[in-house]
């Protein structure tokens, strides 16, 4: 837990609209809400004692981000025009939602057999790689 603070930072999220201060820490590279990243940590040792390899593509967002992926959504134009909530509104910025890579077949199997043990839920049906953690 002590190395986790020196990466540890503050940063202004969203719920419902409305502003909250998360604390958010490096996992793969990718910033995530430090209760999500602990369950993530668990749950990717788990993982790799089965042969998986899980990784954060897409962790918390700032504002910034979620207002440029939401205005692909809409437009069509880039982020494949994958689905978006609009800012202020994703669990992205709530910090409870993850996007894990699920290239690899294996990844998406041991994630639905084996996630909701670690509190995370697929939410998003159209989404294989968006997860959410809800103990």
């Amino acid at each position: 837990a002590r190395l986790w603070a020196a990466r540890e930072r503050q940063a202004i999220g969203y719920v419902a609209g409305r502003p909250v201060m998360l604390t958010v820490i490096g996992i793969d590279g990718k910033p995530v809400e430090v209760k999500t990243a602990a369950a993530y940590r668990r749950m990717r040792v788990a993982a790799a004692a089965d042969g998986v390899k899980l990784r954060v593509v897409s962790g918390f967002r700032t504002m910034a981000e979620q207002e440029y992926l939401y205005g692909c959504y809409q437009s069509g134009r880039c982020n494949s025009g994958n689905l978006a909530e609009p800012p202020g509104y994703s669990n992205h910025q709530s910090g409870y939602a993850l996007d894990l890579s699920v290239r690899d077949p294996a990844v998406g199997a041991w994630l639905r057999a084996h996630a909701i043990e670690y509190g995370f839920h697929a939410t998003v049906p159209s989404e294989p790689w968006h997860w959410e953690y809800w103990p």
